[in-house]
């Protein structure tokens, strides 16, 4: 019998497949780099941004990291997320640099199989940070002297590092911060009110440094030059006060920014604006008196009493000195108005004076006209009354009355134009001294209201119209966040927002809220931006 080979034609492409499947289990291809950080030919690349590699295999880490190199030569460590990619985290590169990243030959996978060429490509680092930008900007004129000051750079920069970089001449202690809403930009707030007519050059030195740490190109300065004192507008100003407690030190200001500032740096007690807004009258624990121009200046006033306010913005003042209503000017010295005063309020205008004294039956509600220099009765309460307050268009005056449950109040309407001269009552409840809104037609009060987390005072917009009689309630309260409570109130002069105190972490801060409860804002956060203080009374800068 005839014997063949014993593999047929048909068979030889079989074997070849097994030898060269076995032959090439000791033969594995080398590895290869599938995807690098930055790109090849990439420009701007971050100078801290870490590179990395990334492989179609696991990796020998040794092997990679002994033929790695960046040149210019750079130090920096090496992690691996994943045996696929290895991540080089190194120092600061330097800014408009070209770099080379080397993967030598030799470097080998987990099975011992060695790359045999080499990997190069190269990037470009990004430039260094540029003042690119300024408010006020160079060479203006006119500029307000509350105005905030502010730098806008090429990049999001190093706060901490601008601290001792930026500075102001004339020299002037200010607070720096990152605008929230653009990191490239720096907010700065002077400690006062810059002097006015006075050239100011805010300058950057070159060891500014941006979030990469790079540090800035070259110096800038800004030169610019003030204006005249302008009024102050859409500003709350508040007594700042230490934390845990003590007394009030000094006045300052914040707007919907939120980057508070100091205006006065006196300890005081209370305070009340002008009405022409340049200027603060200014009570310390004492019962002493002093004026603060917003220019920076002070004068000490010559009476002592509980309680004062403005007549007008040139020097005439109401006062109490014990329970002797006065008026002082600097003209003609102290006008006598009445005795056993137990409250008084100045109408807006400063023409009338409303106040209360004691009656037989109660308490008698008097109006003193102090151009005319008359007085008479305006009302009799059958009890106490408190919390004066007119109307901004002189309509009517509201109070405090005691209710029949003594712990709680009725708010009552003197109407002092037309219709009926009978008070009447808007609510009753725990209720805070009235604040009229600008619109004369509605009342702001505090109360506190069950909630679903308990007992939390809110604010409250009455309607000051006569037979509305209106329910506090939770329902109703402001804001409507269950958990935010209202310490006290002052509306805006416009009568869109109202600011008001409510505690922090246990901590009285300055919030915001548009009139009818929304937008609610935290204006002041202790520990942030350089305020370390608490908030204590409240008060709009005139319209």
């Amino acid at each position: 019998m005839h014997r063949g080979l014993l593999f047929g034609r048909g068979s030889v492409g079989l074997v070849l497949l097994i030898l060269g499947a076995i032959w090439g289990v000791g033969c594995s291809a080398p590895p290869q780099v599938v995807g690098v950080t930055p790109q090849p030919k990439a420009t701007g690349f971050a100078t801290d941004g870490p590179l990395s590699v990334q492989f179609d295999r696991p990796m020998d880490s040794a092997s990679v990291a002994a033929h790695f190199r960046l040149e210019p030569q750079v130090h920096g460590t090496f992690s691996w997320p994943s045996d696929h990619e290895v991540v080089f985290s190194h120092e600061t590169l330097r800014p408009s640099t070209r770099y080379r990243v080397v993967l030598d030959p030799g470097y080998r996978d987990r099975q011992g199989s060695a790359a045999p060429l080499r990997h190069s490509w190269y990037f470009d680092t990004e430039e260094p940070p540029r003042l690119i930008g300024a408010s006020p900007g160079a060479n203006d004129t006119g500029v307000d002297p509350a105005a905030y000051l502010s730098l806008t750079f090429s990049r999001a920069m190093d706060v901490a590092s601008l601290n001792g970089s930026v500075s102001l001449s004339p020299s002037l202690t200010f607070q720096l911060r990152q605008d929230p809403a653009d990191p490239r930009r720096l907010e700065i707030a002077p400690s006062q009110l810059l002097a006015p007519d006075q050239d100011y050059s805010i300058s950057v030195a070159p060891a500014a440094r941006d979030v990469h740490g790079n540090v800035l190109a070259t110096g800038s300065a800004i030169t610019f030059r003030t204006g005249q004192v302008k009024s102050l507008q859409h500003w709350v100003g508040f007594i700042a006060t230490p934390v845990p407690s003590g007394a009030g030190e000094g006045i300052w200001l914040v707007n919907e920014s939120g980057f508070p500032r100091p205006l006065v740096a006196a300890t005081v007690a209370g305070f009340q604006w002008a009405p022409s807004g340049d200027r603060l009258l200014l009570r310390s624990a004492s019962g002493t008196w002093s004026e603060s121009i917003i220019d920076g200046s002070s004068n000490p006033l010559p009476f002592a009493g509980r309680w004062a306010s403005y007549l007008d913005s040139i020097g005439s003042f109401a006062l109490l000195d014990g329970d002797r209503l006065r008026i002082w000017s600097r003209d003609s010295g102290y006008t006598e108005v009445a005795q056993k005063v137990l409250e008084a309020a100045v109408s807006p205008g400063g023409r009338q004076i409303a106040y209360t004294t004691p009656a037989e039956s109660g308490t008698a509600i008097r109006l003193y006209d102090a151009g005319l220099k008359t007085e008479s009765l305006l009302e009799a309460e059958n009890a106490a009354v408190d919390g004066l307050a007119w109307a901004p268009d002189l309509s009517a005056l509201a109070y405090r009355s005691p209710a029949t449950d003594p712990n709680q109040a009725r708010l009552r309407v003197r109407s002092l134009r037309g219709g009926s001269s009978q008070p009447f009552t808007v609510t009753t409840g725990q209720i805070s001294p009235p604040i009229w809104q600008s619109d004369a037609r509605h009342l702001l009060v505090t109360a506190p209201v069950p909630t679903k987390v308990g007992l939390v005072a809110k604010a409250f917009r009455l309607s000051s119209a006569q037979g509305q009689s209106q329910t506090l309630s939770a329902a109703s309260g402001l804001p409507a966040e269950p958990q935010s409570s209202v310490e006290q109130l002052s509306p805006s002069p416009d009568g869109h927002q109202i600011a008001f105190i409510s505690s922090t972490a246990g901590v009285p801060q300055v919030w915001l809220m548009n009139a009818d409860g929304s937008r609610l804002t935290q204006l002041t956060r202790y520990g942030v931006d350089g305020y370390a203080y608490g908030a204590g009374q409240l008060g709009w800068t005139r319209a």
